[in-house]
């Protein structure tokens, strides 16, 4: 009888060189069916993987092997759900990730949200992966798009977004730009009178607001819903940075979102249960105050205006616009080309100016007409916004 001795097989639940693996993937075992279906997609599309449920063999230390692969894996998922978020286990696997790239240079530590939660602290602004809702087709198609190294440019070109005809002598009609009298409907619900933000002061900020005719009358479980969407629809069209950490707060009345700069600056967006969509950004600025540049103000209004048109509920008929500039007491007009040379002495406008510069609703333009003519309509709200300022100049 001869003892035969294999010496090169592996032991038991051993998964090889930690350092060759893509992916550790870290998950409350509620969700371990998302786990392993993120694993599976993974290794599908040819990342090394290691996952609990499939490495960690009857036999081996669990302390040990989670802290191996936490530590030494070169990425690490976290699947988010309330479950994990809760959970005091969760939170080393996490950790470990992200000591080794608190900026988020390498992207170590990426969030898979696979549940809606509320998603704060340290966890709050590191960009995630939202399967939320959607098929599996989509879901493993958004994964693996998120996971891939580069930029999120696709592989084919976009559909042109503008008007497009069979030949030359058929052509898509174009509404035109019309004005109708009309304010839209119910009052304006401002960034000051917000919950959380305190009374505005330092930086300058300029917000938009779109008031539906009719207005519409959202349901409380959408303003849920809007909680996340706002700040991923803001992330994806570049209206909050990557790394920017985000407040969200809801009641049932309104949603809204902001950076978490201080309550009084950066940038956010409100919908509201009548259908208002708005948002906020800041106006450049240096020591002496903030800058109005109306060459600079026409992107962003533009940004905002886009986004706001995006936002996942119905259009309405159509549309009145809001517009309001505060602080105003250390605001200048001007060109954004002396922030940082100017002093003191060449400012235009200082001290004296308003608490705040106000465009009301007074008329309203069809959702079609708004689409097709975005142009048009912020050059009728900067000339609108030129007049404002004549007044008290």
């Amino acid at each position: 009888m001869y003892l035969v001795i294999k010496t090169n097989v592996p032991p038991l639940g051993y998964y090889g060189d930690m350092q060759d693996k893509d992916f550790f993937i870290s998950y409350n075992k509620a969700d371990e069916k998302w786990a392993t279906w993120t694993a599976w997609t993974l290794e599908q599309a040819g990342f090394k993987v290691v996952i609990q449920a499939w490495d960690f063999r009857p036999g081996a230390n669990f302390v040990i092997e989670m802290q191996r692969a936490a530590s030494e894996a070169k990425r690490t998922i976290a699947i988010l759900s309330s479950n994990y978020i809760k959970s005091s286990f969760t939170q080393p696997e996490w950790a470990a990730a992200f000591a080794k790239d608190p900026k988020g240079e390498t992207k170590t530590l990426v969030p898979i949200v696979v549940e809606k939660c509320d998603v704060e602290g340290i966890l709050g602004p590191i960009v995630h992966i939202n399967l939320v809702g959607l098929d599996e087709d989509l879901a493993r198609e958004k994964l693996i798009a998120g996971l891939e190294p580069g930029r999120a440019k696709p592989i084919v070109s976009p559909s042109f977004p503008g008007i497009a005809s069979s030949d030359a002598t058929v052509t898509a009609s174009k509404e035109p730009l019309a004005w109708t009298p009309g304010g839209g409907s119910g009052p304006v619900i401002m960034r000051g009178q917000l919950p959380s933000i305190r009374r505005e002061g330092g930086a300058s900020a300029i917000e938009l607001h779109l008031l539906p005719n009719p207005s519409q009358h959202l349901s409380v479980r959408k303003l849920e819903d809007l909680k996340t969407e706002l700040v991923d629809l803001g992330r994806n069209r570049g209206f909050f940075t990557s790394t920017e950490g985000i407040t969200s707060i809801m009641n049932d009345e309104l949603v809204y979102c902001q950076t978490k700069e201080d309550g009084n600056s950066g940038q956010g967006a409100i919908v509201t249960r009548t259908g208002q969509r708005g948002a906020w950004i800041t106006l450049p600025r240096d020591g002496l105050g903030s800058v109005l540049d109306f060459d600079d103000l026409k992107p962003r209004l533009e940004n905002i205006l886009q986004t706001l048109l995006v936002l996942p509920f119905p259009t309405a008929d159509s549309y009145a616009f809001a517009i309001r500039i505060a602080p105003c007491m250390m605001l200048t007009l001007g060109s954004a080309n002396i922030l940082g040379v100017r002093t003191s002495t060449t400012m235009q406008f200082a001290m004296s100016n308003p608490d705040s510069v106000n465009v009301t609703p007074g008329d309203t333009v069809s959702a079609t007409s708004l689409s097709q003519n975005i142009d048009a309509v912020i050059d009728e709200l900067l000339a609108r916004i030129r007049a404002q300022f004549a007044k008290i100049s």
